[in-house]
């Protein structure tokens, strides 16, 4: 898909909802304010034993070319929780953050490079599968 297709399933609700969680999850709820210093929510569903969402704020948006934001764990509510609240394992940061590059191929094609920063080094493979079942 194009690079401007691929960036806008960042921006759209609608496209979050189907895209977003891994195998086994889904989004239920998403607050999504798309613009540098708007927040966003979103709320999982199907894994009874960790927090019930993701929290944090847009730091950086450029056009079809870069999404930096932060990362915190949330309650159902969008209330930010710590990753003991959220029963999540390992030393996390009280924020973290997710860098997405994105890079057109070709007219048709495009991809994007991931980058997590705060996972402790017992999760990251669950992270990485994850990601790539997203």
């Amino acid at each position: 898909m194009p690079v401007t297709k691929l960036f806008e399933a960042f921006a759209s609700v609608e496209a979050l909802k189907e895209w977003w969680w891994p195998t086994g999850l889904h989004a239920d709820h998403i607050d999504l304010e798309f613009r540098e210093g708007g927040r966003y929510f979103i709320n999982m569903k199907g894994h009874a034993e960790s927090g019930a969402g993701m929290t944090g704020q847009f730091q950086e948006i450029v056009k079809n070319e870069r999404l930096v934001m932060t990362d915190q764990f949330a309650d159902d509510q969008g209330r930010a929780i710590s990753a003991k609240e959220a029963k999540m394992p390992g030393e996390w940061p009280e924020i973290g953050y997710i860098t997405f590059e994105f890079e057109s191929v070709d007219k048709n094609t495009s991809c994007f490079k991931l980058s997590q920063e705060g996972i402790p080094n017992e999760l990251q493979k669950e992270c990485i599968q994850g990601w790539s079942e997203s």
